[in-house]
């Protein structure tokens, strides 16, 4: 279902008219970095989504 998800997304990204990704990084409590990947995008229809 994991794939399922990521290749929608992918192809909505693919298909978008803007696009923006905020990466960021943060150190857990055992200071191991735990990164986050968020992407925002403005589909054709103009609708803004965010996936993180």
């Amino acid at each position: 279902m994991g794939q399922r998800v990521q290749a929608e997304i992918i192809l909505m990204v693919q298909k978008a008219k803007y696009l923006s990704l905020v990466v960021d990084s943060t150190p857990d409590l055992t200071h191991i970095d735990q990164l986050t990947f968020v992407i925002r995008y403005v589909s054709q229809e103009g609708q803004v989504f965010e996936r993180f």
